[in-house]
């Protein structure tokens, strides 16, 4: 029994720490470029899934295709949020504050037009492999390893990622929020001067943290732990357990 938990948990812990490396990259490299954390990150989480149900079951074009519009479409809802909204703010001189607030309203405004257009109803994407690998006493879709090793880039990154999780988890307009707010526990614990090293190495600790958890509690017990890990975090090494020197 002890080896197959620790089965599930190991690669649970790859998958969730993968997805969350997804969201963690974009919001870091956002943060390095201009300063600020972008609210608006988790919605392009689900615009992607969204995106990629809507071409496969609505328009029913080829789901590799419809996979492959995902890319320009997130970079373009990126570069269009950043160019047209933030950097206007920007040349006004806005406060840090501003920013932060435009981004919450980015999100929610995209959330909205989700809600407006799909309804509330769950969905899920297909599939994109079938098959399954064995580890130990644990079973990984071809799906769940191609999560663990998907790479990318800012928005383009979260809207990959939704696609990934749509496969996974029914989805709603608002299940991009869940990993946006894993992904600023991320961001706190790995420490802003650890960069992506630290974001990386925290997403799989908070992976891990999760995974274990939810083995042997209940499911919503488990985001007030995190939250309590996080403040003793914040109180004994506020830079980040990841940055080297730090107390």
């Amino acid at each position: 029994m002890l080896i197959d938990d620790l089965s599930v948990i190991i690669i649970s812990t790859l998958v969730s720490g993968s997805i969350y490396t997804l969201m963690v990259i974009g919001l870091t490299m956002i943060f390095e470029t201009i300063q600020y954390f972008n609210f608006a990150h988790g919605t392009y989480f689900t615009y992607g899934a969204y995106f990629v149900w809507y071409l496969i079951n609505i328009i029913e074009i080829n789901y590799w295709i419809a996979v492959l519009l995902l890319f320009p479409a997130a970079f373009i809802l990126g570069y269009a949020s950043q160019k047209y909204i933030i950097q206007s703010l920007v040349n006004r001189e806005a406060s840090h504050l501003v920013l932060i607030l435009a981004t919450f309203c980015i999100g929610s405004i995209i959330e909205s037009i989700i809600l407006l257009i799909f309804g509330g109803r769950l969905k899920r994407i297909p599939y994109p492999f079938e098959g399954y690998i064995k580890f130990g006493g644990a079973t990984m879709s071809y799906h769940k390893l191609l999560i663990s090793i998907t790479v990318g880039l800012s928005a383009v990154l979260a809207c990959v990622g939704g696609w990934l999780m749509g496969c996974l988890l029914f989805m709603t307009p608002a299940f991009g929020g869940d990993i946006l707010w894993k992904g600023f526990i991320v961001c706190t614990l790995g420490g802003r001067k650890a960069g992506m090293r630290g974001s990386v190495f925290a997403s799989y600790l908070v992976a891990f943290i999760e995974t274990t958890l939810m083995r042997y509690i209940p499911m919503y017990n488990v985001p007030p732990i995190l939250f309590a890990i996080v403040i003793i975090s914040l109180l004994i090494r506020p830079e980040g357990i990841f940055v080297k020197g730090s107390r």
